[in-house]
Order: C-alpha cells, then sequence, then structure tokens
C-alpha cells in the first residue's frame, strides 16, 4: 500500500519543478520579446522626435520664414511704415 503512493509521490515531486521551470522560462521568453519590441518603438520613438526638432529648428529661422512669406506673396515693408502702439496698463 505504502509502495502504491510512493512512486506517484515521486513522480509528482520531480515533475512539478520540471514543469515551473519550464513554465518560467517560458514566460520569461515571452517577456524577454516584449522588452526588445518596446525598447525597438522606443529607439524610433526617440529617431521620430530628433526628426522632427532638426525640422522646427530649419523651419523657424528667420532665413527660412523670410522665404515662405515670399513664396505666398509677402513683402518686407520698410522700418518708416511700422507703427508701434504701445498699451499703458493704469
Amino acid at each position: 500500500m505504502l509502495r502504491k503512493l510512493l512512486v506517484p509521490l515521486i513522480v509528482l515531486i520531480i515533475a512539478l519543478p520540471v514543469w515551473l521551470i519550464v513554465w518560467q522560462s517560458s514566460k520569461f521568453n515571452v517577456l524577454e520579446k516584449e522588452t526588445v519590441r518596446l525598447e525597438n518603438e522606443q529607439k524610433e520613438k526617440i529617431d521620430r522626435n530628433k526628426q522632427l526638432i532638426a525640422e522646427i529648428l530649419q523651419y523657424s529661422t528667420t532665413t527660412r520664414i523670410e522665404e515662405l512669406a515670399l513664396e505666398i506673396g509677402l513683402k518686407k515693408i520698410p522700418p518708416e511704415q511700422i507703427t508701434q502702439i504701445r498699451i499703458i496698463d493704469e
């Protein structure tokens, strides 16, 4: 009787840790793939952000703004035609 219970118990004691190791290894692989995917996504977003910052710097130069203004038909007016208005808060 004891022998009949001992064999399945030994099999269970050996199989359970093996199953846990396999399960943990599988979980680790899934998490590692997700980490790599997220790191790649982060790198792409950082690169895109750098590209957008460079474009902003390029488009915000006074030379580029003047070129765009001329392209849409705006003309530079002489300084004597500029009127400045100051509002004084009382």
